[in-house]
């Protein structure tokens, strides 16, 4: 089942569950292999990226801070989600599927 879609950067799929950040205080709440979903990536999500496997933004395009910041590190990186910070909840486990630009629920396999 696709939840979401944007834009992928990223030529790999991954899962795992989901790490809402609204407010950079959130992002004390990341654990090493969330799916960070947020309005907008920024300069304060660098600290947490080693613990990052993919971010989904609503906000933002190729030049954004999330995708230059997920090719930096080679995070899987979806773009231009819109309410993803209100289609995901905390724990969630979801797939994403960078090639296509899809979010899927649960573990899925994709190709």
């Amino acid at each position: 089942e696709i939840l979401a879609y944007g834009m992928g950067i990223g030529n790999r799929p991954v899962s795992g569950p989901v790490r809402v950040i609204i407010h950079d205080e959130d992002l004390k709440k990341i654990k090493p292999g969330d799916i960070v979903v947020t309005n907008a990536a920024n300069a304060s999500f660098s600290s947490y990226l080693d613990r990052i496997k993919a971010i989904i933004a609503e906000a933002g395009g190729l030049t954004s801070d999330a995708a230059i910041m997920g090719l930096n590190v080679g995070i899987p990186v979806i773009v231009g989600c819109n309410d993803a910070t209100s289609i995901f909840k905390d724990d969630m486990l979801v797939t994403v599927d960078t090639p296509l630009g899809r979010i899927y629920n649960g573990l899925t396999k994709v190709l």
